[in-house]
């Protein structure tokens, strides 16, 4: 493929992929009192986000701050485990086996 292709090809990548955010954006919009209804800052944050939204979108429909969204996405995630926390889960698992 020419290198005129490639820019092309990814151009257009590019644009499909914001007119899918467009597509969800619209459509969190419009349902936006039903969905959101009672729901914490933090649950919409975490909803739009498995949308696949971007953060910046996340925070413009939400009326925060990028930093806010941020902040509240990196407490959501899985905490790693330790090794400690490893030896533990391995020796509660002989335990139950050994109790079977």
């Amino acid at each position: 493929m020419s290198n005129d292709q490639n820019k092309l090809l990814k151009r257009l990548d590019t644009l499909n992929k914001n007119i899918e955010i467009l597509g969800k954006i619209i459509a969190v919009n419009v349902g936006k009192e039903v969905l959101f209804k009672e729901k914490k800052q933090k649950e919409q944050i975490a909803f739009l986000s498995k949308l696949g939204l971007p953060r910046n979108i996340i925070a413009s429909m939400l009326g925060t701050t990028l930093g806010t969204v941020s902040v509240t996405k990196s407490k959501q995630k899985p905490k790693k485990k330790t090794d400690a926390d490893k030896e533990k889960t391995k020796k509660e698992n002989a335990e139950k086996t050994a109790e079977n």
